[in-house]
């Protein structure tokens, strides 16, 4: 049996109770908003959080900093008898990072010389240039614009070409030397409609450097020629 004691002892209870219904439901519906308004702010913060791991575990590379006495040594080969010139880059070579400058060397079996000619085109295996063959940050998906100068192989004077670079994957690539994470960046060069370059690049945010490179020629008088480059040691003098 329902006595009125247990719910309403007095007059004044009859009215009180109601608003303690009503608080208790405003504070239901609160209770809840707080609930969407945490789960809100926890889904933002995520969205925050996940943004950069785009960039994160190496598949994003700001520029590397260099050390006095950072090294690399690359194997070269070109192909074509219209690369055979005074010019022409075949052999090994190392570049050594010495007073805050690159120099490179050219070693032959007797004796290691300084080497000069072509030296921007050896510099963007390591760093970036004014052909910016190279653009940090590196991340798949990047892409850039550049013209610049260069003198090709039998001329005399400079040519203005246009060249567009994409940052195409990230991956895992194996050379001689060993496997190495890496980003492959393809580049496309023209000269107005005469000549026709790609340039293939594998850069490894664990060597800072380039692993593999391969050049060809489609279009032009040095059509059919090639470069490759590729990475045989690298480590610091010091």
């Amino acid at each position: 049996m329902l006595h009125l004691s247990s719910n309403f002892t007095l007059q004044s209870d009859r009215l009180t109770a109601p608003a303690e219904l009503k608080r208790s439901a405003f504070e239901n519906d609160n209770a809840g908003e707080t609930n969407i308004t945490k789960l809100l702010v926890c889904s933002i913060l995520a969205l925050l959080f996940l943004a950069p791991l785009e960039g994160f575990g190496q598949e994003r590379s700001e520029a590397p900093v260099f050390k006095d006495g950072d090294f690399w040594r690359y194997r070269v080969v070109e192909h074509g008898e219209y690369m055979k010139t005074e010019r022409q880059l075949k052999g090994i070579y190392e570049l050594v990072f010495s007073d805050g400058r690159f120099r490179i060397f050219k070693l032959e079996e007797i004796k290691t010389i300084e080497f000069q000619p072509e030296t921007g085109l050896l510099v963007g295996l390591v760093g970036e240039t004014e052909n910016l063959q190279i653009q940090f940050p590196l991340y798949k998906g990047k892409a850039w614009n550049a013209d610049y100068t260069f003198r090709p192989r039998r001329r005399n004077v400079d040519r203005l070409v246009n060249a567009v670079t994409r940052v195409t994957d990230f991956g895992d690539i194996t050379i001689d030397f060993g496997t190495f994470p890496a980003f492959k960046i393809e580049r496309e060069v023209w000269f107005r409609k005469i000549d026709h370059w790609t340039h293939t690049y594998y850069w490894s945010p664990q060597t800072k450097s380039v692993l593999k490179y391969y050049m060809e020629v489609l279009k032009g008088a040095a059509a059919g020629s090639s470069r490759e480059m590729e990475l045989i040691k690298f480590g610091s003098t010091r």
